[in-house]
């Protein structure tokens, strides 16, 4: 992160960190305005969001079996580490839309609600990747527009598309490498689609950064 943007935001009285509802975002200096009804829909309190075993194992194994150097996709180990074949299936078609390698056996199909996903992008802009953590926000990751709009896409599928959301968390480099990846699934879907498209808004070419595990849980702003 840049020390500006830093500043930015750890800087909360600054007048370019704008607060919604609990829910912090760093706007940039050239940032593309906002509708009201975006940021009336981003001032809601986000539920707490909590995990399935079942959803937590898909998280971790889906994380597990994903080589974010490589860009490729071990379905058959995810399998192995207990991941279910629906959530693995779904995870496969979200990856293999980014670019990704899908290796080893995926014996189910992709969900409906996966498939929406997959088709919610198409050319994309900004950069992708895991930016570091920086107090007090946590760790950061850079999200192009594609992804920012899987991402979207995903979370809208609420605590149901957990699976969902790592593979599309997966695209910008969250592992467990740099965080305990279910605690950074619940947030985000706890940060809820609103509040993404309203980062979404506030960047000139569709790409945002986000940011986990921090104080707030979830934040973000446009690249």
């Amino acid at each position: 992160m840049h020390p500006s943007r830093s500043k930015t935001l750890v800087s909360l009285a600054a007048t370019s960190a704008l607060i919604l509802g609990g829910l912090a975002f760093a706007v940039p200096a050239n940032a593309a305005p906002v509708s009201a009804s975006a940021v009336a829909a981003a001032a809601t309190e986000p539920e707490a969001v909590t995990l399935t075993a079942q959803q937590t194992t898909d998280v971790n194994a889906i994380s597990a079996a994903s080589d974010t150097v490589n860009q490729s996709f071990d379905a058959t180990s995810a399998v192995q580490a207990g991941a279910s074949e629906t959530a693995v299936a779904d995870a496969a078609a979200v990856l293999s839309t980014g670019g990704w390698t899908v290796t080893g056996a995926v014996d189910a199909s992709a969900s409906v609600a996966s498939q929406k996903v997959v088709a919610a992008a198409a050319a994309c802009a900004g950069s992708n990747g895991y930016q570091g953590y920086f107090f007090p926000i946590g760790s950061q990751f850079a999200s192009d527009s594609c992804n920012t709009t899987k991402i979207i896409a995903a979370v809208g599928l609420g605590i149901a598309g957990a699976g969902v959301v790592t593979a599309a968390l997966v695209l910008i480099g969250v592992t467990a490498a740099a965080a305990p990846v279910a605690g950074l699934v619940t947030a985000i879907i706890a940060f809820g689609a609103a509040a993404l498209v309203t980062c979404q808004a506030f960047s000139s070419n569709g790409a945002i950064l986000i940011n986990l595990g921090g104080a707030p849980t979830a934040s973000c702003w446009g690249q």
